[in-house]
């Protein structure tokens, strides 16, 4: 059962609109029209706005899509579906599905809990949360996107046979997240109770993995499932 009133108050975001280039704004002009989705279009077939019945994936906070694309180009049977608030990582994202002619990508400009609220229920066969902002502030833990309210939405838009897939490099929301999952009745960790999962070979080396990497920080990664799967 879905729970508007207990996520509705979670923002996992805030509005950081930094500098937009010109390039990146005539994109959002000219290519939106053919590559933005309007959150409301996902709430019956999802895969409608494709024009194409195919797996459905959905990459939650894209920043500038650099992930999201190449998980399009290296599976271009598959419909990739990109979520972000940002708009310059947006604009930039549309001039590259522009370059590389990508047909299997879609933009939806919205915050995680509202689109995870409207998503069609079990309509998702792939969700990829990588790299939040981890709110390392105990007073912000609040924002985190993966906690139990959202998780139980996540759930919801699945497929049985689907996999979520979440990485961070901050220890202590790796923790948190294996530990909503311990107690969640819906969810398998398909490494095993509290343990990490390999690094998936979907997941492009993008600049945060980078970053953690220069930093000497540890990347904690799951890869669960509903626990009816």
């Amino acid at each position: 059962m879905r729970g508007p009133d207990l996520t509705r108050k979670i923002r996992s975001f805030v509005i950081r609109e930094g500098r937009i280039t010109r390039g990146q704004s005539a994109a959002l002009k000219a290519l939106w029209p053919t590559y933005g989705v309007a959150l409301q279009s996902l709430s019956t077939v999802p895969s409608q706005v494709f024009r194409r019945r195919a797996p459905l994936h959905l990459e939650i906070g894209i920043g500038d899509g650099e992930n999201l694309l190449a998980m399009a180009a290296a599976a271009p049977d598959n419909n990739y579906l990109g979520c972000e608030v940002h708009r310059p990582g947006l604009g930039h994202a549309l001039l590259r599905i522009r370059e590389e002619r990508l047909s299997n990508v879609r933009l939806v400009e919205t915050d995680a809990v509202d689109l995870l609220s409207t998503v069609a229920p079990v309509s998702l066969d792939g969700i990829y949360i990588f790299f939040p902002d981890p709110w390392p502030k105990k007073r912000h833990h609040k924002r985190r996107l993966m906690q139990a309210a959202i998780l139980d939405l996540l759930a919801d838009g699945l497929k049985r046979s689907g996999r979520l897939f979440f990485a961070t490099d901050d220890a202590s929301y790796a923790e948190s997240v294996v530990d909503v999952i311990e107690r969640s009745p819906r969810w398998l960790n398909l490494a095993g109770p509290r343990s990490f999962a390999p690094r998936p070979y979907c997941r492009l080396v993008t600049r945060f993995e980078r970053r953690a990497r220069d930093g000497q920080r540890r990347v904690y990664e799951l890869a669960i499932a509903t626990a009816s799967n």
